[in-house]
């Protein structure tokens, strides 16, 4: 068996939810999924709560039933953590590099559950055919974007835990130094063509004080 925690937001379960279906066909063996994570809301410094957003997808998730146990300390479970956390945490089992050899490791020679930890952000485990909206209704957004003849450019502002949880990360990521260049260059890129769509957890800074020209928006 695999069993794959599931954290983050939406995009995070999404790479996380297709390496571990990824991982569960290369190695023919069963998935569930860890949610544990997840049901805890309780308030921790620098933790931001999530709830389980992949229901907006035609998809099935198999749910372990109980919490886990001291996962960290059980021989019986091999680990596949994500190289960014082996600095601080240690285990006993699991594989620090992660590549196409680790997963002809754990196929050659590990007879118990693998246990997933981590975000998996790599293309060479995602997998965009997992994922089917529910909904297949179209706004009226999506309509005006797919019939417009102008290249289109989403601008996404991430406030709310940026601010808090994790500023220290993301100090260098301003108007000045990303967002502006990041228009100049998309303004000299489409000829000055481009409609951009500015979507974001507060639309009133960014009203005031994202500097595009209003026919653009």
């Amino acid at each position: 068996m695999i069993i794959c925690k599931l954290q983050g937001g939406l995009g995070n379960q999404m790479f996380q939810y297709s390496f571990a279906k990824t991982l569960s066909n290369k190695l023919r063996r069963e998935v569930k999924f860890d949610l544990s994570r997840l049901n805890d809301h309780t308030s921790i410094k620098g933790h931001t709560i999530r709830d389980l957003d992949l229901s907006v997808f035609d998809l099935y998730l198999d749910v372990i039933d109980n919490e886990l146990p001291n996962w960290e300390v059980d021989q019986d479970f091999y680990f596949l953590k994500e190289p960014r956390y082996t600095q601080t945490i240690d285990h006993r089992n699991f594989f620090k590099n992660l590549d196409l050899k680790c997963v002809h490791k754990l196929n050659s020679g590990i007879n118990s559950t693998i246990y997933i930890d981590g975000h998996w952000q790599k293309s060479q485990w995602t997998n965009p055919d997992f994922f089917n909206f529910k909904d297949k209704s179209r706004s009226a957004l999506h309509n005006h974007i797919e019939s417009t003849t102008n290249p289109t450019v989403c601008i996404n502002v991430r406030r709310g835990d940026y601010l808090t949880n994790y500023k220290d990360f993301f100090y260098e990521l301003t108007l000045d130094n990303y967002f502006y260049p990041a228009i100049e260059y998309m303004e000299k890129f489409t000829e000055g063509k481009a409609e951009y769509y500015v979507f974001s957890d507060d639309m009133e800074w960014c009203k005031e004080n994202i500097r595009i020209l209003d026919s653009k928006v």
